[in-house]
């Protein structure tokens, strides 16, 4: 089995190589899936705290989903910066800043404690069927996970080429409860 660091270079080089044409396709599709699971409608319907991630330019974009939820007045969570390691903020669109890797976050620090999030929708660069997920390398998102609801529905988002038939895996890192990907034609890619 390859390393996690060739598996993170190999996947970044994939990702990099979809058209903005299929990464567009593929979001939409995503977003689209996401907003159709009972699951996600019931903690809509009751106003669950969503944390969701803004995505970098080879990232599934959760622009669609985000809006669906401001729109019925969801509360949603991003991560922020905050000078020394993540944390999660409320998320206000029209309130956005590039973060130190150059991807847009919350200008406010207005803390969204992990253990009140209903719903993680997460990136990645690699899954599993069986809930393994291979991140950046910095761990930021296991140790949300490890502060998280041990009820809270936990959602990877990928490309299908991101679904693999095995991770290496250590003790810190965290299992998610499932993957949203989409088959799309061949043009989209």
């Amino acid at each position: 089995m390859e390393t996690k660091n060739e598996l993170r270079r190999v996947m970044r080089g994939r990702r990099r190589a979809v058209s903005a044409a299929g990464r567009g396709a593929f979001s939409s599709a995503i977003c689209r899936n996401i907003l159709a699971r009972p699951d996600v409608q019931k903690a809509m319907t009751d106003q669950d705290v969503f944390a969701v991630y803004l995505a970098s330019e080879d990232e599934i974009d959760l622009g669609d989903l985000i809006a669906a939820l401001k729109q019925k007045g969801v509360p949603v969570a991003a991560p922020r910066w905050n000078g020394e390691l993540y944390t999660l903020a409320q998320l206000d669109i029209g309130d956005l800043q590039e973060g130190p890797h150059h991807i847009l976050e919350p200008r406010e620090d207005n803390p969204v404690a992990p253990e009140t999030v209903a719903v993680w929708i997460l990136p990645g660069l690699a899954f599993t069927q069986t809930g393994k997920r291979l991140g950046y390398g910095g761990g930021w998102y296991d140790r949300f996970l490890a502060l998280a609801s041990p009820t809270a529905l936990t959602l990877g988002v990928a490309y299908p080429f991101q679904v693999v038939e095995d991770l290496p895996s250590e003790s810190h890192d965290r299992m998610i409860c499932d993957i949203i990907t989409v088959e799309i034609g061949k043009d989209t890619k």
